[in-house]
């Protein structure tokens, strides 16, 4: 069974730098034709469809598993329909538009939730719901405490908001992995100085921080590794312990 999790952690890697790669390969191929002579619409330079290019660079780096590129590629989009439709105004739409969306992801998560746990119990039957986490933010805050030691991972979502985790308790055995998703948001994370932390996060104007106290190699374990992987967007990522 960690054979096959193993397997389709590598697989999903691998089809996300392929379909990454052909996005970036498509952009060179613009900006080399521009170069060149060749005239293309004057909207395929603007902010806006920088913000698309991005979404969906995003998006295929991750093979599309994660939600976060589509509020790029909709904010992208939102605003060039105004040039591309003559005689419209959507920008005042933009706000409650907005809202309407975020009402949409808070009706949905729990079932898309609900799907998760048992995706991720099918690759790990021995373990239980209590070992593994799932925190959503939407425009609020969310403060959670994890004492299983047992701990086998989970997901965060934040979407302007914020999330506040507190592992000091937990215990893991060997490598886990926290996939995260945020925009505009911040996320903390309280470990143990012991854990091995290794980032995966791409971050676009955020960053992630490390900032446990006493970390050096001599307080490492071996065995016990915390990967954080996914996105961060306009939001930051800070490690800390007691």
């Amino acid at each position: 069974m960690e054979d096959l999790k193993n397997r389709r952690f590598y697989n999903s890697s691998v089809n996300g730098r392929v379909m990454s790669g052909i996005v970036l390969f498509i952009v060179g191929i613009i900006l080399f034709a521009e170069q060149l002579g060749v005239v293309f619409p004057y909207w395929l330079f603007r902010w806006e469809m920088f913000l698309i290019v991005l979404g969906f660079f995003l998006g295929a780096k991750h093979s599309f598993k994660r939600s976060g590129w589509l509020i790029l590629v909709f904010i992208g989009v939102f605003f060039l329909l105004d040039d591309w439709i003559v005689g419209i105004s959507l920008k005042r739409f933009f706000w409650p538009t907005i809202i309407l969306i975020v009402a949409a992801t808070m009706i949905i998560s729990p079932f898309k939730k609900k799907k998760w746990e048992q995706n991720f119990n099918t690759l790990n039957s021995n373990i239980n719901n209590d070992d593994i986490m799932d925190a959503t933010s939407i425009l609020g805050g969310v403060k959670k405490g994890i004492f299983s030691k047992n701990f086998k991972g989970g997901q965060i979502f934040n979407v302007f908001g914020g999330v506040d985790i507190d592992l000091s308790q937990a215990d893991i055995d060997g490598i886990i992995v926290i996939d995260i998703t945020q925009i505009f948001g911040g996320i903390k994370l309280i470990l143990p100085a012991h854990w091995e932390l290794k980032s995966e996060i791409t971050s676009i104007l955020g960053g992630v921080e490390d900032k446990r106290k006493n970390l050096s190699a001599l307080n490492i374990a071996e065995g016990k590794t915390l990967i954080i992987r996914g996105t961060s967007i306009f939001g930051g990522i800070d490690i800390k312990s007691f």
